[in-house]
């Protein structure tokens, strides 16, 4: 019997087994070389504040107007006509518009201003007055303003000077570097240029000039040199100068610059003008800039 029972229980057993293997279906296996993912545990570290929102900027400004450049003038001056016809017409080939400044009481003073007037420049009276120290033969020539003189003999002379050439527009400097430091004997010049309506340019061979402070106590129109051109008697020299005073012109609005009836000047003109004018450069007599500023 109890044999029996162990072959029943066997049997049994095989049974249950082979309905676990008929019913039994397992699962898809993962693709080969991926691994299921194991959910990381939570983590326990608080995430940083989000920054705030980028504030919502006005839309731009429109740009500023471009600055127009101020047009730069430029007052040429030659001085010392008077001695020669020729020099005067040599000067009078330039063709731009400048002014042109004649001694008194030389041969050809009269001529030369005719000459000048005849070609639409402007023409001033180029007084000579006294300097320092000066050499014999560098005199300031004739109807020299002497410092210390009245204002009646000053008068006199230079009422004579301007009957010489009675169309001038206005008196420049010749030499004076001390009459120009005599602050009574500019002011006797300066009333009498006042009365005839006519303007002064001081060629500065001082620093000590008292023209500006004299000039704005008389109410009289008043310029100052700001380049000699031709103290040195050479073509690149000169052009070199003639530079400078376009510099100047550029950041002041105008200039004057000052020169001599040398051939050597005349034509370092000649190449400079064209170039400057195609740079934007305006060629005016001197009367008409802007009076300086006293």
């Amino acid at each position: 019997m109890k044999k029996l029972g162990g072959i029943v229980i066997f049997f049994i057993l095989l049974s249950a087994g082979i309905l676990v293997l008929h019913f039994y279906k397992p699962g898809p296996e993962p693709p080969e070389g991926k691994k299921t993912a194991v959910p990381s545990p939570p983590s326990t570290k608080t995430s940083p504040p989000l920054p705030p929102p980028a504030p919502t900027l006005p839309p731009p400004l429109p740009p500023p107007p471009l600055k127009t450049e101020a047009p730069a003038r430029i007052a040429i001056i030659i001085d010392d006509l008077g001695f020669s016809a020729e020099s005067a017409r040599l000067v009078l080939s330039l063709e731009v518009p400048f002014t042109v400044s004649v001694l008194p009481f030389y041969p050809y003073s009269k001529k030369s201003a005719e000459l000048a007037r005849n070609s639409g420049k402007e023409v001033l009276l180029h007084i000579p007055m006294e300097p320092i120290n000066t050499p014999d033969e560098a005199q300031p020539g004739k109807g020299v303003l002497i410092s210390g003189s009245s204002p009646e003999e000053i008068g006199r002379q230079v009422g004579a000077e301007l009957s010489e050439l009675p169309f001038v527009s206005g008196v420049s400097s010749h030499m004076g570097s001390l009459f120009t430091t005599d602050s009574e004997g500019m002011r006797a010049l300066f009333q009498v240029l006042h009365q005839q309506g006519l303007f002064f340019v001081d060629n500065l061979t001082t620093n000590k000039t008292v023209t500006k402070k004299v000039a704005g106590e008389v109410g009289l129109k008043y310029f100052q040199r700001n380049v000699f051109i031709d103290n040195v008697l050479s073509r690149d020299s000169i052009i070199q100068q003639l530079e400078l005073a376009e510099k100047i012109a550029r950041r002041k609005g105008q200039a004057i610059a000052v020169g001599h009836p040398h051939p050597e000047t005349v034509s370092a003109l000649k190449a400079w003008i064209p170039k400057a004018k195609a740079a934007g450069i305006t060629f005016v007599r001197v009367s008409e800039l802007f009076e300086r500023k006293l």
